[in-house]
């Protein structure tokens, strides 16, 4: 037999399988279904879940988990040579506490940043204090100083590479690195 005809045959028994398959199928009669209640009482059925609560469980804590993972990655900025958390910040830092004391298992790094201007000694010491700043709001909220890491890079990291006023602006900031969570995503 050649490549060709075996080739054929197969395409044959494969169309015949799948029809019989189809034909099956159909043909079979569902079962009559019977509503059956009874009154278990709340006790009987702790624990046990309907058809399709652990898929919207598992969707409810991705949506959780997304969300908390964009809570915690929204930068705070600073104003020029100032590391004190701006007002309009205190809202994003308490959403972070907010997080971080939902998930327990979630540590973070806060990297703190500056503009060009200054020197690298004194921007690295900067960008510390903007660090650490945002790690005692946090700490000071409830949150265990050992979940939060704290590294300055001074100028080195720019977010925007132009040298103004709206460039700096946007230097000028902490952010926020989850590193660690429970089953060891990050």
């Amino acid at each position: 037999m050649n490549s060709l005809t075996r080739g054929s045959a197969w395409r044959h028994a494969l169309v015949a399988i799948l029809i019989v398959a189809v034909i099956g199928a159909c043909s079979r009669k569902k079962p009559p279904t019977t509503d059956i209640r009874t009154d278990t009482g709340a006790a009987d059925t702790a624990g046990m879940t309907r058809p399709g609560e652990e898929d919207r469980a598992d969707e409810t804590m991705g949506g959780r988990l997304d969300a908390a993972r964009a809570a915690l990655a929204e930068p705070i900025y600073f104003d020029f040579n100032r590391s004190e958390i701006k007002p309009e910040y205190r809202e994003v830092m308490a959403a972070k506490a907010d997080v971080m004391n939902e998930f327990p298992e979630m540590a973070i790094r806060i990297e703190g940043h500056c503009d060009e201007r200054g020197t690298v000694e004194y921007n690295l010491a900067l960008g510390e204090r903007r660090a650490q700043v945002a790690k005692d709001y946090l700490v000071n909220a409830g949150i265990d100083p050992d979940r939060i890491s704290t590294i300055s890079y001074g100028e080195e990291q720019p977010a925007v590479d132009d040298s103004n006023e709206s460039a700096w602006s946007q230097n000028r900031r902490d952010e926020f690195v989850i590193t660690a969570m429970a089953g060891g995503e990050s």
